[in-house]
């Protein structure tokens, strides 16, 4: 299967990845028609994820951060 990428501009509040588990994050170009490209979406659950470039897989979706307030979301989550 091939999946698709998508881009977040941040994550939820509290949020950081575990592997198995979902993420919360605010999509910019989510090609479903499901999901909102205006408010925070659940993904699939996590299959591995970057710490370096925010990068990260779940079951449907790669995503990937918009810019460099995206990435900074992703890193200062893994601080909790």
């Amino acid at each position: 299967m091939l999946q698709r990428t998508v881009h977040y501009k941040s994550l939820a509040p509290l949020c950081y990845p575990v592997i198995g588990l979902p993420m919360f994050v605010y999509p910019v170009d989510h090609t479903s028609p499901l999901v909102s490209n205006e408010k925070v979406c659940m993904t699939s659950p996590v299959l591995s994820f970057d710490k370096e470039t925010g990068e990260f897989r779940t079951l449907n979706s790669i995503y990937k951060p918009l810019d460099d307030s995206a990435l900074k979301s992703f890193k200062e989550s893994l601080n909790c």
